[in-house]
């Protein structure tokens, strides 16, 4: 099925293109839905709801599919506004503070943002949208009206906490937030004011808010100023500019957060912000020519910052230490919690069935999570709720049944086999059982994109414990021959993954000495069976792929490094050992 939403007041629903024949068009009717003349600004999936849509004025519509003789009926619900929304939205800010204008600009969208909201069994999901100087924060449920939670008026933090600061005349000064991301539990807020009697250049400033903590108002968590960029390239000002600038707009520079960090960018320019360091920001210039330039809006994959340019198509950043051959040599799916990728962790329909009849209780945590990450949530909760019932009245055990599946399931995530490398098809391990590649949580060939792929499947799986209720319910578990929390174990298995991504990337740099020392491990813990030449598989194949294990590299290279601090060698003798292995 595809929804396509147009800028014009309408929501049309019909069949995929490349499945539309003749007897398709004479049975199918689009759907179409108008929204009283307002103008679409985006739509969001947020399953099992179906789709929120934000107008660009704010308006919020809800938006159900439902599949019926034959046909696809949307059933449009729209949001009842509070009276905030009509009170302040899109005026300026010289509005607030004793020079009021004769006419009020019309409600102005900035950004609208969905998040999960509590555990899996309530399915429900945060919806907060920002216009003007305003906040609102929404709540939506499976078979509930919608809930407004709060309307925080920003008016206050802006002036307190930002104008004043500038030790500017609050009358003069234009105040607009240009753009919002959000950051964990904080929506971060992308702010410009401009004193035109002053300088043609805009101030601009991060705001965070935490829209968490509080049940009746977003909080004000910081405000920092930018004052590290280049503005005046940015926005194309040069000296003596000023009543050009004053008829600029600001609003193309947008906000994109990956991993902490912000990144601004405008159509030309993109200016990741690094830290807290005084030192100007990099400012990379896709060229004055508008073929050039980005098109407007950017994504983030589980990876990367990803832009779409007219001439480049995508556009990613990438951290200074990472080789691009090791990214754009293999496809790399763009995937979420919520949209998943066709072949990471993917079963067919029924091998999913089939590993949820299973009776141990691995196979059931595996079904579970597999549900969970393709959007089954009743599936993965009845799932939970057969196999590991919540009793209050027991105590908390040392190796409890969900403690051990727990943990099992995410040492063979981290210990998967490659599925699609055929090298991999004849190995066994070392019992002699045939290897099962079972849901595929590393598709790529290359060992560093293996890496990552389980990386993010991890991140994937605490999500899932976290959302499911599960983490809570974690006691203790035996981990080499210690009882620590079960929590502490799943932390170890991350913190292994990140030490294996490390480690490649010094087995690039360093060659001889990291796969010496593989081939010392590989050796002692006789990984490689005899026909393994003619598999192809190499020692870093069988090494990287069991990152629960990798901890035996690190112990290699110390008794390396200790053989040959007291071998009888040179000094240069001993440098070029530990240079070249």
């Amino acid at each position: 099925m595809v929804y396509n939403v147009y800028p014009t007041p309408l929501l049309r629903v019909g069949a995929p293109q490349q499945h539309v024949g003749a007897s398709t068009r004479n049975c199918l009717n689009s759907h179409v839905c108008f929204i009283q003349g307002q103008e679409c600004d985006c739509l969001h999936y947020i399953p099992p709801l179906g789709f929120v849509l934000v107008t660009t004025t704010a308006s919020l519509v809800l938006i159900t599919p439902h599949f019926t003789c034959g046909r696809t009926q949307l059933q449009v619900r729209k949001f009842k506004q509070s009276s905030g929304w009509l009170g302040g939205f899109g005026q300026k800010f010289s509005i607030l503070f004793g020079n009021p204008q004769t006419q009020t600009q019309e409600t102005k969208l900035v950004k609208m943002i969905s998040k999960r909201h509590g555990s899996l069994a309530q399915r429900a999901w945060q919806v907060i949208v920002i216009a003007g100087h305003s906040l609102q924060k929404w709540i939506l449920a499976p078979e509930e009206p919608e809930r407004l939670v709060y309307d925080t008026d920003l008016s206050t933090y802006l002036q307190d906490s930002y104008v004043k600061t500038l030790a500017w005349d609050s009358r003069n000064a234009d105040v607009v937030i240009l753009d919002a991301h959000l950051n964990g539990n904080d929506t971060i807020l992308l702010v410009a004011t401009k004193n035109s009697s002053l300088s043609p250049l805009a101030n601009f400033a991060f705001m965070t808010l935490n829209t968490e903590e509080s049940p009746d108002s977003a909080k004000l968590v910081s405000v920092k100023f930018i004052s590290n960029v280049d503005w005046a390239s940015i926005l194309g000002v040069t000296s003596g500019d000023h009543s050009t600038q004053q008829q600029r707009d600001v609003k193309p520079v947008r906000l994109l957060i990956h991993q902490n960090t912000p990144i601004l960018y405008n159509q030309r320019y993109i200016v990741p912000i690094l830290g807290d360091t005084e030192e100007q920001a990099d400012l990379i210039d896709l060229g004055p020519s508008p073929e050039f330039h980005i098109l407007e809006g950017a994504i983030l994959n589980a990876t990367l910052p990803v832009f779409f340019s007219r001439h480049h198509g995508f556009v990613s950043l990438l951290p200074a230490d990472v080789n691009p051959d090791d990214v754009f040599n293999c496809s790399t799916n763009m995937t979420s919690l919520d949209v998943m990728s066709n072949d990471i962790l993917s079963l067919s329909e029924a091998d999913m069935e089939k590993l949820g009849k299973e009776s141990d209780n691995n196979s059931k945590m595996k079904a579970a999570f597999l549900q969970f990450v393709s959007n089954n949530f009743v599936t993965s909760e009845q799932i939970l709720k057969e196999s590991f019932p919540s009793d209050l009245s027991v105590p908390y055990l040392t190796d409890a049944p969900l403690d051990l599946a727990v943990i099992q399931v995410a040492r063979s995530l981290i210990d998967d086999i490659p599925a699609k490398d055929p090298r991999w098809a004849e190995m066994k391990n070392l019992n002699g059982t045939p290897i099962g590649v079972g849901m595929s949580v590393t598709i790529s060939l290359d060992i560093s994109l293996q890496l990552e792929e389980k990386r993010q499947v991890m991140e994937w799986y605490v999500g899932f414990l976290r959302e499911s209720g599960l983490w809570g319910r974690l006691a203790y578990s035996t981990h080499h021959g210690v009882v620590m929390a079960t929590t502490y174990v799943l932390a170890d298995c991350v913190e292994k993954i990140h030490a294996a991504i490390t480690l490649r990337k010094l087995h690039k740099q360093l060659p001889q000495l990291i796969e010496k020392n593989i081939d010392t491990v590989v050796t002692e813990r006789k990984l490689k069976p005899v026909s393994s030449s003619s598999t192809g598989l190499t020692s870093s194949d069988l090494f990287y792929r069991e990152v629960s294990q990798v901890h035996r590299l690190l112990q290699a290279l110390v008794a390396h490094t200790d053989n040959v601090l007291h071998s009888g060698q040179s000094a240069h003798a001993k440098v070029s050992d530990f240079s070249l292995g």
